[in-house]
């Protein structure tokens, strides 16, 4: 069952709190950047909400997804499966971090891995979730700007042969190939989905300079680490008719620095903030 979950607090700082730093990071623009005008060749970029929205919320669970799909313009996680196939959405290869059991996901089923809970900020515990739930909460709020997936196949070595398979044909079944695009450190993995489903958008994430075009030229979507991003790159990438997401853009300066680069989409830990920061760009 889907539930709805609201944030207690809202918004994390009240307008007054969000417009001041939206003032500081237009007067960085002007004093910094030249003015204004010299960054108005760029629509604003989209914010995801990495692993959804953290602010009072553990990542990769339902509540933070709720959240982050009425505060961002669309969602990152991560999908991995369990010992008996079962597609989830965690970012790790075991428990450890996120639920203090020491033990990898490959080694659980999905019923031990419900019987791990994860403990929220207020006490609550929320269970690791499938990624249909996540897609049954976006087919659920079709309207809101965040209803859009950026997942991440993370690849252990550990899958069955059909893992990618099984992920596309989830994505079919649910009619989200228009509002979902699929990324991963492994090429592999994205090339074969583009195979199953060529109308969804695929990405390579890189976290060092490469020569990005000639290795994984097949990719639609550069996900670029912020070290990585350099005006020159992502220039190149766009003449070459690829969308740039820029991940690790949590505060107001690298928030301004990506922009100014021309990026897509910026993926945050902070989306809410930096999603303030870019509407004044």
């Amino acid at each position: 069952m889907i539930k709805e979950f609201k944030s207690k607090k809202g918004v994390r700082g009240d307008f007054s709190v969000n417009a001041v730093i939206a003032l500081v990071f237009v007067l960085t623009v002007c004093c910094v950047g030249g003015g204004l005008g010299s960054i108005t060749a760029y629509a604003a970029p989209r914010v995801f909400s990495h692993r959804g929205d953290q602010r009072e919320w553990r990542e990769n669970t339902m509540p933070a997804f709720s959240s982050a799909i009425v505060n961002s313009d669309g969602i990152e996680l991560d999908v991995t499966e369990t010992a008996d196939g079962q597609l989830v959405v965690l970012h790790d290869n075991d428990l450890s971090r996120i639920a203090g059991v020491n033990k990898n996901v490959w080694d659980m089923t999905y019923d031990e891995l419900c019987r791990v809970g994860v403990r929220q900020p207020d006490g609550s515990i929320s269970s690791i979730p499938r990624l249909q739930e996540v897609f049954d909460l976006v087919r659920a709020n079709e309207g809101a700007a965040g209803a859009f997936l950026d997942i991440e196949i993370k690849y252990n070595g550990h899958e069955r042969g059909d893992f990618i398979d099984r992920i596309a044909g989830i994505i079919h079944a649910n009619g989200l190939e228009g509002r979902c695009v699929v990324t991963s450190f492994s090429y592999d993995c994205i090339m074969r989905l583009k195979g199953l489903l060529p109308g969804v958008l695929v990405g390579k994430i890189c976290s060092q300079p490469e020569d990005f075009l000639a290795l994984y030229g097949g990719a639609d979507i550069f996900s670029l680490d912020y070290l990585t991003a350099s005006a020159g790159t992502v220039e190149q990438l766009h003449a070459a008719g690829k969308e740039v997401y820029v991940w690790g853009v949590d505060d107001a300066s690298r928030a301004y620095g990506a922009g100014r680069l021309g990026a897509d989409v910026l993926i945050s830990n902070n989306p809410v903030t930096i999603k303030s920061l870019v509407s004044a760009m």
